[in-house]
């Protein structure tokens, strides 16, 4: 990882950018590497030894074992986002139950269900 770095001669100081924020503590993987690893596990569905010998045919050396620590600590890094998307679909109301109650089923509200949705009854 190249950072932007500067040298004073004449004091003989050397000063360096701070390194980025990385998502994993003291790891080397960018937020794109986690990324393009998670969405080639759970969207393309493709297993971490696949991703790992893919990335040995380009000549980076990136074990199994590695991705999945990745994908643990990312999973535990989006626990927030899943408890908030999780509340956010129980908050919700389906919208095919507007009118379903205890014993509601077949016949019982098809009136209401009509006129809900502007069909007149028969």
């Amino acid at each position: 990882m190249a950072r932007a770095s500067a040298s004073d001669r004449n004091q003989w100081l050397f000063r360096q950018a701070p390194a980025p924020s990385l998502p994993i503590p003291r790891g080397k993987a960018g937020p794109g590497l986690l990324a393009h690893v998670l969405v080639s596990k759970y969207a393309d569905h493709l297993p971490l030894y696949r991703q790992a010998e893919i990335y040995a045919r380009e000549g980076v050396d990136l074990d199994r074992s590695t991705m999945a620590d990745w994908v643990g600590q990312v999973s535990w890094l989006l626990q927030p986002l899943v408890e908030h998307i999780r509340q956010h679909v129980r908050r919700r109301q389906d919208p095919h139950r507007r009118h379903a109650g205890p014993g509601a089923g077949a016949g019982h509200g098809q009136d209401e269900d009509r006129q809900a949705v502007g069909v007149r009854p028969r």
